[in-house]
């Protein structure tokens, strides 16, 4: 509690900090974001299970792909492509802090890249939006939206990194097969993810448009 504090105080004293994740005991994680008039605000509180065995991680895997999949509803086709795309990043999310007790002391680094990753996903989804947005004509005549292209070439690069260290380790984590095994299949979910975005923003940034040299 007092270390919960101690971080509060250490965000309210920083101007220049927008917002910020605090975790406590358990996984319990609050969201803060500061307003336009200084004032911080929690935004979201969620408490992240963690898993004592192999079988409970993949039953709180399965839980959480099952919870993503209804979120889905309701949405439009736009949103529900660029959301079920990116609930591969939200789904390993979940995996790498459930696991944090199965895979020997390398689990607060793995949660801490976890962390990482989540705080990236919001600005993805944003940059992809802003892509998917813009209209065929706008395209055709000064090209695509170089500002989000540049945006999400940004978070890919620094996610790129993240899943070098996550491949590391993976291959140092001291945990039984089942364990190995679906830290595998998501590295590599996060992987093709990323890669994805990637090319989307190349495509995004090499669409120059019929006047698209105006703006150079």
């Amino acid at each position: 509690m007092r270390i919960l504090s101690f971080l509060m105080v250490l965000v309210l004293l920083s101007s220049s900090a927008l917002a910020v994740t605090i975790t406590g005991q358990a996984g319990k994680t609050i969201d803060l974001q500061q307003t336009e008039d200084g004032d911080l605000v929690v935004v979201q509180e969620q408490t992240q299970e963690r898993a004592q065995t192999s079988t409970e991680l993949e039953d709180s895997v399965e839980d959480k792909e099952l919870e993503l999949e209804q979120e889905l509803a309701g949405k439009s086709r736009d949103e529900k492509e660029i959301l079920k795309n990116q609930n591969e990043i939200r789904l390993a999310v979940h995996a790498f802090l459930a696991m944090e007790d199965l895979v020997g002391s390398v689990g607060k680094q793995i949660s801490a890249i976890a962390r990482e990753f989540d705080n990236s996903i919001q600005a993805t989804i944003n940059a992809e939006e802003r892509i998917a947005s813009r209209s065929s004509l706008a395209k055709m005549f000064i090209g695509g939206d170089q500002e989000a292209a540049e945006d999400l070439e940004e978070e890919v690069k620094s996610n790129k990194v993240r899943i070098e260290t996550l491949k590391r380790l993976k291959d140092e984590c001291k945990c039984g097969p089942e364990v190995k095994e679906l830290f595998r299949e998501q590295v590599e979910s996060m992987e093709q993810e990323v890669n994805r975005l990637g090319e989307l923003a190349k495509d995004e940034k090499d669409s120059k448009g019929l006047f698209g040299w105006l703006w150079k």
